[in-house]
């Protein structure tokens, strides 16, 4: 049956449950000295209605903290923008950072039901305005699918998402937010 209601993202307590769960999951892999380079939907398995369970999958990109790294494949929107800056096959040291970016979009994608970019690209003009906005506070700009988070989403996300990786919070400030409305029309 084709839905027939927009995109609204997931219930906002399902979002927090699946929140929790993913930050324990991303905890336990950066434990281990290891960096799990593919947060994506399509790697989070859910099980029961109301996301009772979550399961990660698809290790195939996970290597150890520190392994030298060269963007291979085309910038997707979960693409942290020191990988989409590299060139001429510079490589980067990765890092926890990478998965704390990745999860900053699903979690925008949980909350909104939208990709906040397509590339992590000055070229994309979403990417555009959320630089802007990272760089000046200014958030007028924001696309609209913004507009749906609190300040506390914004700011949990701007942290998580935070352009420079050396600002970059680790996965587990995200639970530091979820006493916080994340959605101001309130719809849960």
């Amino acid at each position: 049956m084709m839905n027939t209601y927009r995109k609204e993202g997931v219930p906002e307590p399902v979002a927090k449950v699946c929140t929790n769960q993913l930050v324990s999951a991303l905890e336990f892999i950066h434990s281990r000295g290891l960096v799990y380079r593919d947060v994506k939907p399509e790697n989070v398995l859910l099980f029961g209605r109301d996301c009772q369970r979550i399961k990660l999958t698809d290790f195939g990109l996970t290597r150890p903290k520190g392994t030298m790294l060269k963007l291979v494949s085309g910038v997707i929107p979960y693409t942290a923008p020191e990988l989409s800056n590299t060139q001429n096959g510079e490589a980067v040291p990765i890092d926890f950072t990478l998965d704390a970016w990745a999860f900053g979009v699903l979690l925008f994608c949980l909350i909104t039901g939208y990709f906040p970019w397509e590339k992590t690209l000055s070229s994309d003009p979403f990417f555009e305005d959320f630089i802007i906005w990272q760089e000046t506070g200014r958030h007028e700009q924001l696309a609209w699918h913004w507009k749906k988070l609190t300040s506390e989403a914004k700011d949990m996300l701007k942290q998580l998402m935070a352009l420079n990786p050396c600002n970059r919070s680790p996965v587990n400030k995200a639970l530091w937010y979820m006493d916080y409305p994340w959605r101001v029309d309130k719809s849960k």
